[in-house]
């Protein structure tokens, strides 16, 4: 599991430089593994979600800054925590390889 905060910090939001660059390492791992393990029908993804409307970032987060953050995704809003279950579901199943 990636995140968007490993491709560059966000600029509403405080620079949490260790998590922002494990998470860049998650991005460049798997782009090589992709490509090392491709050739032998093996599957590499990550999955690199936005800002997730959890219990937590309702709590840290104030309104202003949630849809700050929401307009900055290509969709415009927050997404659910269920959405990267589902990501990570297909990518896990046999669909994913197709």
């Amino acid at each position: 599991m990636a995140s968007m905060a490993g491709l560059g910090p966000n600029p509403y939001s405080p620079s949490y430089l260790p998590y922002g660059t494990a998470k860049a390492g998650v991005i460049g791992f798997t782009k090589h593994l992709a490509k090392e393990l491709g050739p032998y029908g093996i599957t590499v993804n990550a999955i690199s979600p936005n800002t997730a409307i959890t219990p937590r970032v309702k709590k840290l987060r104030s309104a202003e800054n949630l849809k700050r953050i929401a307009e900055m995704s290509p969709l415009g809003h927050l997404i659910e925590p269920e959405d990267c279950a589902e990501a990570a579901l297909f990518l896990a199943s046999n669909k994913a390889a197709l």
